[in-house]
């Protein structure tokens, strides 16, 4: 019989999907949309989405999120907070690092004033403004003191980056069995309450690898992965292509900011009036439609309608003008100023590499120029006049999405808004609080440093063959929920 030859490529890509086949005996192989090289550097300043992933698996911190999003114990079993709201109290858990040896307070104390002193200079620098210090009060007692109230504190300490690491040794709930790519990762010891929760729990280790998007979106495709994540506006349309069911496409409800921040104030932007011509003459209605999203939601405001406790004074903005009306008023203010001064030179904004910000800008640019301005997109990282923010809210509060925009974190802002700020922070009482952020936002609405385009895009697919993924309002997902078999 005449021999067959088989070209070596095909035969490595069979075996892939041989070994990654969903006949119940093989792991499940999860792909991060991120670089690969850094999706071990958990202990950088600045986590990318894999490390991300990686740290919250196996490097809980004092409290951690779930599947719903939702807070749950992690090192701490319990806790309570001081009626003056200055101190949370958190009781340790019998627990072990990962090497066996005892986890206590004072060292799980001393991993999170190291994280802490981090973060004071990275993103998380904001969020962690209000924590004074962190320390042990006994061997399973560990005290998060405050500065002023924080009533979202667990949020933050939540988050991936809070995760206890010390001297390297990390607590789970899962494990590392291979720092290489794919990454193999299995369960440590569960609690009580964690074998509670995951009766139908697999015996196979999870296996986590990150990818391109597109590459990540073609395992999935071929059967070669069961989970995908970290899905961006810029990236979506890829899934489109693949002919993938949309089905399979779940979006995190995730609030958060999503639009563009002016970072250079001169010529026409040195004016809040013409920036603010720039956000009336956008049509949000009408921005996104390419991405096939249902009830994407657009905004005209800094801070959602819906956060929690908080009474804004401003209101959607322009309600009361056609989208003609406000293209027409913006135009006039583009006409003033170049009767004053000159032409408007072209605008450059930075956007992620993506089809999905391609058509962004297509949009913009459609919109602008009929207002008689003209826009180039330039990649991030590149000098531009406007960037945009593509950011999921740490917390759902109001303070969050103020402290963003503020002098913190942003080349052009108020200096006035940055002032009130702090007096607001301070404040004890929380209607007070609340009153005073509400002005805040006023006057950052005003300043208009800020184009509120509408809610950041956050999605993942998900395969038939998984259980414990939901999408959820942190747009975060933990690992440990995605050993539970399918019943």
């Amino acid at each position: 019989m005449r021999a067959i030859m088989v070209p070596l490529s095909l035969v490595l890509s069979l075996m892939a999907l041989a070994s990654c086949s969903s006949s119940g005996e093989s792991n499940t192989v999860i792909s991060i949309i991120d670089k690969q090289q850094t999706l071990f550097e958990i202990g950088r300043k600045t986590l990318s989405p894999g490390a991300r992933n990686i740290r919250m698996a196996i490097a809980q911190g004092l409290v951690r999120f779930d599947e719903q999003g939702q807070i749950t114990p992690g090192l701490a079993e319990r806790w309570v907070v001081t009626d003056d709201g200055l101190s949370y109290v958190f009781r340790i858990r019998n627990q072990n690092w990962a090497d066996g040896t005892d986890a206590n307070a004072a060292d799980i104390a001393r991993g999170l004033s190291e994280r802490l002193a981090i973060e004071r200079t990275g993103r998380l620098a904001a969020d962690v403004a209000a924590i004074r210090d962190i320390r042990a009060m006994t061997q399973f007692v560990v005290e998060v003191r405050l500065n002023n109230p924080f009533p979202n504190l667990l949020q933050i300490l939540a988050q991936p980056e809070m995760g206890v690491r010390v001297d390297g040794r990390v607590s789970g709930p899962l494990k590392l069995d291979s720092p290489s790519t794919p990454a193999v990762l299995s369960i440590l010891p569960l609690t009580p309450e964690e074998e509670e929760i995951l009766t139908n729990r697999g015996d196979l280790p999870l296996q986590v690898r990150s990818d391109k998007a597109a590459k990540s979106v073609e395992l999935f495709r071929s059967g070669q992965s069961d989970l995908v994540l970290g899905g961006r506006f810029h990236n979506l349309p890829l899934v489109n292509v693949a002919g993938i069911a949309r089905s399979r496409l779940l979006l995190d409800p995730a609030p958060g900011l999503f639009g563009l921040i002016v970072t250079n104030d001169d010529g026409f932007l040195a004016e809040p009036a013409n920036r603010e011509a720039l956000s009336m003459a956008i049509d949000r209605t009408n921005l996104l439609p390419a991405l096939q999203l249902q009830n994407w939601g657009a905004t005209t405001r800094i801070i959602p309608a819906d956060v929690p406790d908080y009474t804004p004074i401003v209101a959607d903005r322009w309600q009361d003008l056609s989208i003609a009306e406000r293209r027409a008023t913006a135009r006039l203010r583009v006409v003033s100023w170049q009767n004053r001064n000159r032409l408007v030179r072209t605008l450059r904004v930075a956007m992620p590499e993506g089809a999905g910000a391609r058509y962004l800008m297509a949009k913009l640019r459609a919109d602008w120029r009929l207002i008689g301005i003209d826009v180039q997109m330039v990649t991030n990282g590149s000098y531009a006049d406007l960037e945009l923010i593509d950011e999921v809210a740490r917390y759902n509060g109001a303070e969050w999405y103020i402290s963003q925009l503020g002098c913190a974190r942003q080349k052009l802002c108020d200096e006035e808004s940055e002032f009130q700020l702090q007096d607001a922070r301070a404040a004890f009482d929380s209607d007070l609080r609340a009153t005073k952020m509400a002005e805040v936002e006023t006057l950052m609405t005003r300043f208009n440093n800020y184009i509120p385009l509408g809610q950041p895009i956050r999605w993942s697919l998900v395969s038939g063959d998984i259980d414990g993924f939901v999408a959820n309002g942190a747009g975060l997902h933990p690992l440990l929920p995605l050993l539970e078999s399918p019943n």
